[in-house]
């Protein structure tokens, strides 16, 4: 059913449904309260009070009326039709009233001249069985051999979150609140509140414990961290951020703690992303392919393996707004100097579909963002963009690329300062963000400036490099072209440090 494009709930709605159904068959549906579903699930601190916050409540209505309105379009086609009883956190399976009629001699789905009350309990159960177990053979059939890969999931991470006398309780609750939700908002993890929680041998999905610990000295507020891979009791990273309280409010204080932090844990080349791409060697789909797409994006690596990748996982999971989304920018990334009209149709349809399934994704929207700008549609392309710098703020590769859609339509000053903070307290910037400050430098004239950017950009850059070039060029505004070639042409010199393939590319060098 999850798999099923035709049910459709929200990512929140199948996480719950997954999670009843995982206690349902374990033998363990007692287990299972509102508080550990809002806890387990759905990301919401140890102190949930569903008295205060009906998300519970809401997410529940909302997954019975996807359900019924499912077996009540598709009904015909299904044996068994789950339901979940309102008041209660345990399915129930139940024969569909309105099955087709699949054989002659009777409109009630029996064999001629039997009758419900006469149908053995023992075929029931067989017809129960084979409905869940065909599906689920199926599925891992055709997982294993016809795509021959590993299914790979988003990480478990359980944040342990403490602080000692300096700190009140209450301003360390707010902090951890506003760290969690920024973790939470790139959607690259799957993210628990508790109390250091061992990994479980028998949990197939890569588990972390992060210990948290946050303190005042003075007016300088500090948060040490330290990141365990539990599966291999492997410390992957640790560090400390601080930040001083002189003229800055709680609020910023909280803000700047949780950018950090944030980034440094859920990027998709952050510490523990970065840690399971780089050791699943295996042939593997899913999870793992979207975050290697994303950190090649990044970087301007090469892709063709990354397409291939997410093709596989759209095959298995046609659903995957995450890899609809990879796909649409991997799409638009791999048709080099020449626009490929098919695949940017694709990408944007891709992207559009990704949109439908998870509307409020930073992910989705960049992917949308950069759809749109490849087609010419920049007014559009920023909406979507600033919209996803909404979502999540710290997202820096979105944030430096929605600046490239700024700088493409001659807004100078708004692509400038959309970077000039994050270049300010973070000193390095994705890739597409030192190319949008050294085109702006260009544009002023400023060549030393310009010189001293091009030296700076990573030697594997030039890949996305010319990319953004040719971008800028298929769909800047003739005014704002004009004024950036002005200033190329008569400082040609500082291109020379950018690899030798931009002279390939149609830029305006």
């Amino acid at each position: 059913m999850l798999s099923d494009e035709r049910f459709h709930i929200t990512e929140r709605g199948k996480a719950i449904l997954r999670y009843i159904a995982e206690h349902h068959f374990s033998g363990k549906p007692e287990a299972i309260k509102g508080y550990s579903i809002a806890i387990d699930v759905l990301g919401r601190p140890t102190s949930f009070d569903p008295s205060t916050d009906p998300i519970v409540r809401i997410e529940l209505s909302r997954l019975r009326s996807a359900l019924v309105q499912y077996y009540q379009a598709f009904g015909r086609e299904k044996r068994i039709e789950i339901g979940l009883p309102k008041g209660h956190y345990i399915l129930t399976f139940n024969r569909c009233r309105n099955r087709a009629v699949t054989r002659s001699g009777g409109d009630n789905g029996f064999y001629p001249g039997e009758t419900e009350s006469g149908y053995s309990a023992h075929k029931k159960w067989f017809i129960f069985i084979v409905s869940i177990i065909i599906p689920l053979v199926s599925i891992f059939s055709i997982s294993l051999f016809s795509h021959g890969g590993i299914d790979t999931e988003k990480p478990v991470v359980v944040i342990d979150f403490k602080n000692d006398d300096s700190v009140s309780n209450h301003e360390s609750e707010t902090v951890r609140d506003t760290i969690v939700n920024a973790v939470n908002n790139f959607n690259t993890l799957i993210l628990k509140i508790n109390n250091g929680v061992a990994h479980n041998p028998n949990e197939s999905i890569p588990a972390f414990l992060i210990r948290m610990k946050y303190r005042t000295e003075g007016d300088t507020h500090y948060l040490s961290w330290r990141i365990k891979d539990s599966s291999k009791n492997e410390i992957i990273g640790s560090g400390v951020e601080q930040v001083s309280a002189a003229d800055l409010t709680h609020n910023q204080i909280e803000q700047y703690l949780a950018s950090e932090l944030s980034y440094k844990i859920a990027a998709s080349n952050g510490i523990i992303n970065t840690r399971l791409v780089n050791e699943n060697n295996l042939a593997v789909f899913g999870n793992s392919c979207v975050v290697k797409a994303e950190i090649n994006l990044a970087n301007g690596l090469p892709l063709s393996e990354d397409e291939h990748c997410l093709e596989r996982t759209l095959k298995i999971r046609p659903t995957d707004s995450d890899a609809m989304a990879a796909l649409a920018r991997v799409l638009i990334s791999n048709t080099g100097d020449i626009p490929d009209l098919e695949k940017s149709e694709r990408s944007l349809r891709l992207a559009h579909k990704a949109a439908i399934l998870a509307p409020a994704s930073d992910r989705v929207l960049f992917s949308l963002m950069q759809t749109h700008l490849i087609a010419g549609h920049i007014d559009l392309a920023l909406r979507k963009g600033e919209r996803g710098i909404a979502l999540n703020p710290n997202n820096r590769e979105l944030k430096s690329a929605v600046a490239l859609a700024y700088f493409t339509n001659g807004n100078w000053g708004q692509a400038h300062r959309l970077l000039a903070d994050d270049e300010r307290r973070f000193k390095t910037l994705p890739v597409t963000g030192q190319l949008v400050l050294l085109l702006d430098a260009l544009r002023r004239g400023n060549r030393q400036e310009a010189k001293l950017r091009a030296d700076g950009l990573p030697v594997h850059a030039n890949r996305i490099v010319g990319f953004h070039l040719a971008t800028l060029t298929r769909t800047m505004p003739p005014s704002a072209k004009t004024e950036l070639q002005k200033q190329v042409r008569v400082t040609p010199e500082v291109f020379e440090t950018m690899a030798a393939n931009l002279a390939q590319q149609k830029c305006p060098c």
